[in-house]
């Protein structure tokens, strides 16, 4: 990982469920285990965020419960998502909607990507995140894509390059030296580094990418900005 960078020949990239906001176990994985234990199979949040954070909601499906249609239970699980996202307060991951606010004063370029529908990336973006009240809406405009718009879902690259051509399309600064890939999930490190992009992990969990060069982990978001930060103005 380089350790010197520039922030204004840096871009970046965003998983948003688990990363931005604090929808993963709170939203998706709840939903998912709530589904999953109408046809008797008991799960906890943590246990699917652990290892399914970042791939669409089919293929986990698939994956936990193959003698069951993925189609339905999609469904039903994106009706039990809009249904709690009526009733409950989204929340932002410590600081990052200060980090983001911090990167869209600076002018760098940066976009979304994520494995969650349009819809939901959306309805995302026009809340208000608490506790600050903002909406990611303001600083991230339409830069933001859904797997679902994708040939391939992580962990394929194309998500990532398709967010990193939306964030490069309005961006008229300096040339992008370094790409950074944010995320929560094995799979958003998977389609950052398949991208070609350096690779910023939220996790608390030793793994494999920890002696990838291209690889830095922070085990709380608050370490996360603080090594953005670091990056100062200049080399």
């Amino acid at each position: 990982m380089i350790e010197k960078i520039n922030l204004e020949t840096s871009g970046f990239i965003f998983d948003l469920d688990g990363m931005l906001i604090k929808t993963q176990d709170e939203f998706h994985a709840k939903a998912e285990c709530k589904v999953l234990k109408k046809y008797g199979i008991d799960l906890k949040p943590e246990d699917i965020s652990k290892k399914f954070a970042g791939i669409p909601t089919k293929k986990v499906f698939e994956i936990l419960a193959p003698r069951i249609d993925a189609n339905t239970l999609t469904r039903e699980k994106w009706t039990e998502m809009y249904h709690m996202a009526e009733n409950k307060q989204l929340e932002e991951v410590e600081g990052m909607i200060g980090l983001v606010h911090t990167l869209d004063r600076k002018g760098c370029p940066m976009s979304i990507a994520s494995a969650s529908p349009s819809r939901w990336i959306r309805l995302c973006l026009e809340r208000r995140i608490a506790p600050t009240g903002k909406r990611l809406g303001t600083f991230f405009g339409k830069r933001h894509v859904s797997a679902e718009s994708c040939e391939r879902p992580k962990p394929h690259p194309d998500v990532f390059l398709k967010g990193k051509e939306i964030a490069e399309s309005t961006y008229h600064g300096k040339p992008i030296e370094h790409w950074f890939a944010i995320g929560d999930g094995e799979s958003d490190v998977k389609a950052g580094l398949a991208a070609g992009m350096h690779v910023l992990y939220l996790s608390s969990n030793n793994t494999d990418f920890d002696t990838n060069e291209k690889v830095r982990r922070f085990d709380t978001s608050t370490k996360l900005i603080a090594y953005i930060a670091s990056f100062g103005d200049s080399n």
